[in-house]
């Protein structure tokens, strides 16, 4: 790849992995927040807001699929590689770009499926205490799994010419 072009993917990258960050840290502050107010209202006033249990698990799955491409970027993601780190230089080349191959493939078919998924769900299913729209659940999935897309495509650029 031409290095303006590997330049300019990194820059993208880093830009997107900055503004998943900083939103990731407002979902879990928010998130931390509404979870102290539950048990505030709930242990100390005795009088417990009944969305406060419903809204920090709505959180977690949107602090989850975007927080995993941050993960992927930096590879942390679980992976056993004892084996392919022990093979020879080419054929460890081609193990690594045939598992980022499949992991696109998969990240694809869920980017799609988890949009045609929220779309099919749209504002007819609501939350049951705090009334929000399930479709807005279920875009952390196609959200999460493009922005995995960037990364692992990154990923696999820099793996290949590193041989």
């Amino acid at each position: 790849m031409k290095n303006w072009a590997m330049k300019g993917l990194n820059r993208i990258s880093g830009i997107l992995d900055e503004i998943t960050k900083a939103g990731t840290a407002f979902l879990f502050c928010w998130m931390l927040a509404v979870v102290l107010m539950g048990v505030f209202f709930r242990y100390v006033l005795n009088r417990p807001i009944s969305w406060s249990e419903e809204i920090p698990r709505y959180i977690m799955v949107w602090l989850s699929f975007p927080a995993a491409s941050i993960a992927l970027r930096r590879k942390h993601h679980v992976g056993v590689m004892i084996v392919v780190d022990n093979l020879p230089r080419v054929l460890r080349k081609l193990v690594r770009f045939m598992g980022n191959i499949f992991i696109l493939f998969f990240l694809f078919i869920a980017t799609r499926e988890g949009y045609l998924l929220a779309r099919m769900v749209g504002s007819d299913q609501r939350t049951p205490m705090a009334d929000l729209p399930m479709a807005l659940l279920y875009y952390s999935i196609p959200v999460g799994c493009a922005l995995m897309i960037i990364q692992l495509i990154r990923i696999a650029i820099l793996e290949w010419n590193e041989g």
